[in-house]
């Protein structure tokens, strides 16, 4: 009898230990997620160069890389349509970096059910697309003559999504 309620205390102990250790992967998660949004992606080599505001700093975060994208006009003043699919991409990462964001508070407050673990392995496959397309979009722009140089949000960025796919198969 005694060594049942000394069973049941250490599955309780170690329950809440998994919870509380998933909840920290999860906050930290959070935090490189948002920060991969706002570090520095694609920045001018010479940021006090002649064109402040231009063309240079077009994809200075993630955050804003979509909108810049989508608003990206030529010399001539034509829109150019692989900027056009690029921001709906960037704005794509977007939107899925704010659902794992509301994943992980669901799961923190304890409501990870089948259909938000099967959600957040969904999240968790785009996240990873979103990112590698991002870090090779961004391999592709230091590869011209644009004096850019590469920022660490993609790095970060990636940080935060393994944490994620580390809570996620945690559920």
């Amino acid at each position: 009898m005694d060594t049942d309620r000394t069973q049941r205390a250490l599955v309780q102990r170690i329950e809440r230990l998994e919870r509380l250790f998933v909840g920290a992967v999860g906050a930290l998660a959070a935090l490189l997620l948002v920060a991969g949004l706002l570090a520095p992606y694609i920045v001018p080599t010479d940021p006090d160069a002649e064109d402040p505001g231009g063309d240079d700093d077009l994809m200075a975060t993630l955050l804003v890389a979509g909108f810049r994208a989508l608003g990206y006009r030529s010399s001539d003043g034509d829109v150019v349509a692989f900027s056009v699919l690029a921001g709906i991409g960037f704005l794509g990462l977007l939107v899925v970096v704010l659902v794992a964001l509301g994943l992980l508070w669901s799961m923190a407050s304890g409501g990870a059910g089948a259909g938000t673990a099967r959600a957040a392995r969904v999240v968790a496959w785009l996240l990873g697309v979103g990112t590698g397309v991002a870090g090779l979009f961004e391999l592709v722009a230091l590869g011209d003559d644009n004096d850019v140089d590469a920022g660490p949000a993609v790095l970060v960025l990636a940080a935060g999504v393994a944490l994620f796919v580390v809570v996620v198969t945690a559920l």
